[in-house]
């Protein structure tokens, strides 16, 4: 999950629990009563804050507000999605890990290498050039240096937050590995009922919970 993935700003965390349960109701349906959800931390940092006002154990500022940066966001999810599934009788033995620094430990592949390599090399083609105050990028093969006042944000100081473009092939490619609730399984008569009897729910109820969080709906 990534916060692209919702259109609503700030995020709601009921909306964010119901698509990781419609996702493991859907594997349940399909046979597969096991799976792994990766959450990236942009959604702690744009869920609304006042879905987290019950939270005490959570860093806040001198004005009393929550820092999102700081939410426990692997903790909540897993805790809300049990708590949703425990209700409807469904036991579920879900962990959580907050994978940090570790992963950049792992040894550099293929295009690990050729990137970095082109970086490098076109960082020092940069200083040659007397170029300085600019980021080495790679586009479409070619090295471009970005101006630092091109990406920071005047308001903040800090550099803008580049989003994930949902309309590339590479993120296509990407959604289509998931198992994810669509508007099809609501729609298909047989397809729902298979869905609701994982679900514990009625197929009236089960379209209604998860329709505003199946992925075809939003395009």
């Amino acid at each position: 999950l990534i916060p692209e993935d919702f259109e609503q700003d700030p995020i709601r965390l009921d909306h964010v629990v119901r698509t990781l349960e419609g996702a493991i109701v859907k594997r349940l349906a399909l046979g597969r009563p096991y799976g792994v959800a990766v959450i990236a931390e942009g959604i702690g940092e744009r869920l609304d804050p006042e879905d987290l006002a019950m939270l005490k154990d959570v860093e806040r500022d001198e004005h009393g507000h929550i820092r999102l940066a700081e939410v426990p966001i692997a903790r909540i999810l897993r805790d809300g999605v049990r708590s949703e599934l425990k209700q409807r009788g469904l036991s579920m033995t879900i962990g959580e890990k907050d994978v940090g620094y570790e992963v950049r430990c792992a040894a550099p592949n293929a295009f690990d290498v050729d990137y970095t390599r082109d970086l490098g090399a076109g960082a020092v083609r940069a200083l040659l050039g007397g170029e300085s105050g600019v980021l080495i990028t790679r586009q479409e093969g070619a090295i471009v240096p970005v101006p630092f006042d091109d990406i920071m944000d005047p308001a903040t100081g800090r550099t803008r937050v580049r989003m994930v473009d949902t309309s590339t092939a590479s993120h296509a490619s990407a959604r289509a590995l998931q198992v994810r609730l669509e508007q099809g399984d609501l729609e298909d008569p047989e397809r729902l009922a298979w869905l609701a009897a994982a679900a514990k729910l009625t197929p009236e109820a089960t379209r209604e919970r998860y329709a505003p969080v199946c992925w075809s709906q939003r395009g």
